[in-house]
């Protein structure tokens, strides 16, 4: 903003910022910080993807806050609104947002409006506490459950059915068996509903709907390549007997990328998903290293002994009383 205030200064007047349409990708930590005086900020209308906390710190004035249509927005953190105490309206309209936590809004006390008229709407047993104690439009709807499609969000304020509590939606990681991998592992997050009436809706990790490898009424496997191991919860949605219903999963942590020297051998080992068996060829050479990590994230012990040793010529300066052996070397 400091870099371009001379392109947007028509946009600008001490209490309103308008940066709408202007392509702007994400909002970072004291992205405002100068911008104490402001009342009303528009930044609706880019390609913002994640706001980080305390991007909008120091906006301690702002009461108008519209981050509608960009769609490439699926969630809000805890502290993303952090210390916007004043804030009285805020527009999510056609983002890609389908639930927020409560806790998204415990540093905005006075909050009294919210707009989420998006695609994917799930009206949840935490959208539900939102609309009892914020004021929503005729605009926003429910897309789930089923049979509240259609409905205006607002209408589920006293639903006593939103918020019914299930023991029958399971998340694990799937594993038949030991994966055996040679620096690209395989393995399956399984989202599943016992209950013959339920269907999964949708997993999400940070907010984000993730695409299923295979699909049916009662599960969702997701298949993980490349050794991916996020660092926060899958969430995954479903809706039992007619009402939403959500959990979250923790994946084990993973064994961390290691690098093991033994005189002239050295042998790198990748980050590795838990319960897994991985499989490394010694450099210049078809012996094959078998190594696990372990559910808890742990690696196993390794011999690299059985490796051959690899000599650097290189590394030593050469000069003329060694140039016959670096040749030799380099042969």
């Amino acid at each position: 903003i400091k870099e371009s205030s001379n392109g947007i200064s028509h946009k600008y007047n001490r209490t309103h910022l308008n940066l709408s349409g202007l392509g702007i990708e994400s909002l970072g930590s004291g992205f405002f910080e100068h911008f104490e005086e402001l009342t009303t900020l528009d930044v609706s209308l880019n390609d913002i993807r994640f706001i980080e906390d305390l991007a909008l710190y120091g906006l301690r004035n702002l009461r108008k806050l519209d981050i509608s249509h960009n769609s490439g927005l699926y969630t809000l953190r805890s502290k993303s609104l952090l210390p916007l105490e004043k804030l009285e309206e805020i527009n999510l309209d056609a983002t890609h947002i389908s639930s927020l936590s409560p806790s998204v809004f415990r540093y905005n006390p006075s909050l009294r409006k919210l707009s989420l008229n998006t695609p994917f709407t799930i009206c949840d047993c935490d959208l539900q506490k939102l609309v009892q104690k914020f004021e929503f439009d005729d605009e926003s709807i429910c897309l789930y459950p089923v049979k509240l499609r259609g409905v205006p969000v607002k209408s589920i304020k006293n639903d006593a059915h939103i918020c019914k509590a299930f023991s029958d939606l399971e998340m694990r990681v799937v594993k038949t068996k030991k994966a055996r991998s040679s620096g690209g592992s395989y393995w399956e997050v399984d989202c599943s509903v016992n209950d013959v009436e339920g269907h999964v809706i949708e997993m999400k990790l940070d907010g984000r709907p993730l695409h299923s490898h295979s699909l049916d009424r009662h599960h969702i496997i997701l298949h993980i390549f490349d050794n991916f191991v996020p660092h926060h919860p899958w969430i995954c949605y479903a809706e039992i007997e007619g009402a939403p219903d959500a959990k979250a999963f923790h994946v084990p942590s993973s064994c961390p990328e290691e690098v093991i020297r033994n005189g002239g051998r050295e042998v790198r080992f990748p980050g590795t998903p838990p319960d897994t068996i991985l499989e490394i060829r010694c450099p210049n050479s078809s012996i094959i290293l078998p190594r696990e990590c372990s559910s808890t994230g742990v690696w196993s012990g390794v011999d690299i002994s059985f490796c051959p040793e690899v000599s650097f010529p290189c590394e030593s300066k050469v000069n003329e009383t060694n140039i016959d052996e670096y040749l030799r070397n380099a042969n």
